[in-house]
């Protein structure tokens, strides 16, 4: 320990004159030259006496807060120190010239788990198809580490920060499942079980604060929580109202009394709050018109009011074969190649009643999932549906009672998502139709003289 000095930093009335990771230490003084050099001086002393030396090119000297006209000069063992603005300790980048200090190890941390990323979807070119559920571990073992790594102390305050880490998360889940850039947001989460990124690092932050609050916690980051407590309550920024900002700029925001001090039950309240506000975010992104299909299939079953355990619930039709599971995902998040999707993207602002079926080519007929599955009377739909539906008689023979008690087709889908082998079938069915929909170019309405042209079918 370093003689103490009038310049040592105090924390809630606990001296911190260094920190010590292994062989990573750094010593902390306020003042630029007598404080700190004092300690340079006696740590190498200690070296020297204990048969170590310090390697001068690898230390270096950060000054938080205004910088001087004339850099002041701090030596060890006779070798200058090099002044820097950015530097890495245990892991973490800090910044000292820019207001965001934890900015450069963002944008790092962003960049290896990019790599890592693009790393493990590369595999797909020599062992073939990685199903969600290896996706889904690979990313948490592999990348979730990158993405969250140091958000204990990096609140996320400001939601733009977040962007490039976010950026990551959202490739890599997309490729994972095969949908496109323009694919929900809710729906990557929810079917492979991750939390959005911005949710995952405030709760392994308030997983943070329960730690600190314990009677046993270590001195020192004990000591500058409950500095951060005083900071943020005499109107200073701080760790503490970092917190608050960052469960205010939630998608569905959470209130966080930076008045109440810092308890295991106070942690354990907002961990509860987190969960919930995650829950009413996945319930408003589902209820889009645009997955209708998911939550009538997915959803509906699970009731009312459903937990976030059932709403992040693995789904069977993600154990099927690549291609089964690729249409169905398409199908129900409304990314297949029937006109309801596809018009959407034309931005032409024409009614969805001109969305007409390009197989029967009836008017009175919206080319929709509903349509195109179970309803068009086109003479090759209608075989592909004959024997689809004969195939799933054999495969599960009591399907023929149940048919006639299953009024809406959706409720028929509900089924077969409880049996694998009739879910299989389906899929290929799903397959068959979005293959004759590249064979059949779409029909595009602009006007009542196009719509009149067609006629209804006779």
């Amino acid at each position: 320990m370093p003689p103490a000095h009038a310049d040592d930093v105090f924390l809630n009335g606990v001296r911190v004159a260094y920190l010590a990771q292994a062989d990573d230490i750094a010593l902390i003084s306020k003042s630029r030259t007598d404080g700190l050099q004092a300690k340079l001086d006696a740590f190498n002393t200690w070296c020297r006496r204990n048969g170590m030396a310090v390697n001068a090119l690898k230390s270096f000297l950060m000054i938080f807060g205004p910088l001087p006209d004339v850099p002041p000069v701090v030596a060890i063992a006779g070798e200058r120190i090099q002044l820097v603005s950015s530097t890495v300790y245990v892991g973490v980048t800090m910044t000292s010239t820019t207001p965001h200090i934890y900015a450069d190890h963002r944008a790092y941390k962003a960049n290896v788990a990019r790599r890592i990323a693009n790393v493990t979807l590369a595999m797909e070119g020599y062992i073939g198809s990685v199903p969600p559920r290896y996706g889904r571990l690979l990313y948490l073992a592999r990348i979730d580490p990158h993405l969250t790594y140091g958000c204990e102390a990096d609140v996320d305050v400001h939601p733009s920060s977040l962007h490039p880490l976010e950026t990551v998360q959202l490739t890599y889940l997309r490729r994972v499942l095969m949908l496109s850039s323009r694919s929900p947001l809710v729906i990557l989460y929810t079917m492979l079980n991750i939390w959005p990124l911005r949710y995952r690092r405030l709760q392994l932050a308030v997983r943070y604060l329960a730690y600190l609050a314990q009677s046993d916690a270590p001195a020192f980051p004990k000591a500058a929580m409950h500095t951060a407590v005083h900071l943020a309550r005499a109107g200073h920024p701080s760790w503490w109202s970092d917190l608050k900002l960052a469960f205010n700029a939630l998608p569905v925001p959470v209130h966080m009394d930076i008045d109440i001090p810092p308890s295991t039950h106070l942690a354990a309240h907002l961990q509860n709050a987190l969960r919930e506000s995650l829950r009413q975010y996945v319930l408003q992104g589902i209820a889009v018109p645009r997955l209708e299909l998911y939550r009538s299939i997915l959803v509906t079953p699970l009731g009312l009011a459903p937990s976030l355990a059932k709403l992040f619930a693995s789904h069977v039709f993600l154990t099927l074969a690549k291609l089964q599971r690729k249409c169905l995902t398409r199908l129900l998040v409304c990314e297949h190649p029937f006109a309801a999707h596809r018009r959407r993207f034309l931005h032409d602002g024409t009614p969805p009643a001109w969305w007409i079926c390009r197989f029967c080519r009836d008017v009175r007929c919206v080319e929709d999932e509903g349509h195109v599955l179970f309803e068009c009377v086109n003479d090759d739909l209608i075989k592909a549906r004959t024997r689809a539906f004969r195939d799933m008689l054999t495969i599960h023979p009591p399907l023929e009672y149940i048919l006639p008690k299953r009024t809406d087709v959706w409720d028929l889908v509900r089924f077969f998502a409880r049996h694998p082998r009739l879910l299989a079938r389906f899929a290929d069915f799903v397959h068959m139709t979005f293959k004759m929909c590249d064979e059949v170019p779409m029909i595009i309405i602009t006007s009542q003289n196009d719509l009149a042209e067609l006629g209804p079918r006779p």
